[in-house]
């Protein structure tokens, strides 16, 4: 039976509490949830025959999502300003487990895309949910895409 490749304290490796999310306004603190993802699709390309012939790439898309305490939106976007809609500004997601190596990933050139409310009888929070733009993914200072 192998070994066990890295050291953990208690078993952790990666949970919420290792996760730093800091935006334009500082740390996040009243964040319920972020979400990030990127892609590119590759398409075979055909010619004559029924083989592919090459592959064709679409456009670099990355996207993002979080969560947020009303008290986290109103810091976050009052430090945007009034047009918040039209604001650039950099997430970065660093994730620090005891014992364990560190990454840092920068979420570069968000932009808000939509704010979603909503609540209902019984709640004890009211969350807003953020769609984010974003322009590139760095993950440990290596952009997805160059």
């Amino acid at each position: 039976m192998a070994e066990p490749t890295e050291v953990t304290v208690n078993g952790v490796l990666h949970d919420w509490e290792c996760l730093t999310i800091v935006g334009p306004h500082g740390t996040f603190i009243g964040i319920q949830e972020i979400n990030y993802k990127s892609k590119q699709e590759k398409k075979n390309r055909y010619g004559k025959g029924g083989v592919p012939r090459g592959v064709g790439r679409t456009n670099y898309e990355p996207e993002g999502s979080m969560t947020l305490d009303t008290d986290e939106w109103n810091r976050l976007s009052q430090s945007l300003g009034a047009e918040f809609y039209r604001a650039k500004f950099n997430i970065v997601v660093s994730l620090e487990p005891p014992d364990s190596p560190s990454t840092v990933d920068t979420l570069v050139d968000c932009m808000i895309n939509s704010v979603e409310d909503g609540a209902k009888q019984g709640d004890d929070n009211i969350p807003k949910k953020i769609d984010l733009r974003i322009g590139m993914i760095k993950r440990d200072s290596n952009p997805e895409y160059s």
